[in-house]
């Protein structure tokens, strides 16, 4: 596999002393072992980013939370076709892991187009309620799913958290103003 992975730039003394071989050698083992093994094909070559989350001396102290977090931004390429990853990962005794809230999901073409499916299916389910129709089940799990629908506020969501959808109303005209549609990664 063909790797070119942009590495900082760095302004603290902490990342560059830190983004090392042994630092971009774990970059190439996760990208293996980690993203690579998500998918049943052979990868040919990945390219992207990979920067710091902070970025200055102030951050970077023995006992800060995040001078060993980075934001990575990359680009597989497949047979089948591009795969991509956006995450944060923290770099620990020569191991990446996700942070919390993040994942090490590989978003592949044919995963992108399920999560657009279930989005669709998501957005179908919630107009047929906005329009006073009975909820169907979560369309990812099956699960039944939960409905708040009262002039300030319309909110469906599946039981078993696979994904909230709740928007903010005008109690008067019943007009959503605005909202947040979560989605877990699988």
């Amino acid at each position: 596999m063909d790797i070119h992975i942009e590495f900082g730039p760095f302004k603290t003394r902490y990342h560059m002393g830190l983004v090392g071989a042994r630092f971009r050698a774990s970059v190439e083992r996760f990208i293996s072992d980690v993203l690579v093994a998500q998918t049943d094909e052979g990868c040919s070559a990945a390219q992207g980013k990979v920067v710091a989350e902070v970025n200055e001396d102030r951050f970077c102290g023995p006992r800060s939370l995040v001078r060993d977090n980075f934001d990575f931004d990359l680009t597989l390429s497949f047979a089948s076709g591009p795969a991509t990853f956006k995450s944060r990962l923290r770099y620990r005794d020569g191991g990446l892991t996700a942070v919390r809230g993040f994942s090490t999901y590989l978003w592949t073409q044919d995963r992108v187009a399920e999560r657009e499916r279930q989005t669709a299916a998501i957005e179908a389910i919630c107009d047929e309620v906005l329009d006073g129709g009975k909820p169907k089940p979560c369309p990812i799990c099956q699960a039944p799913l939960e409905v708040v629908n009262v002039p300030a506020m319309f909110n469906v969501q599946c039981s078993k958290e696979c994904f909230v959808y709740n928007f903010h109303r005008d109690p008067e005209s019943g007009d959503c103003l605005h909202g947040h549609f979560f989605m877990n990664d699988p």
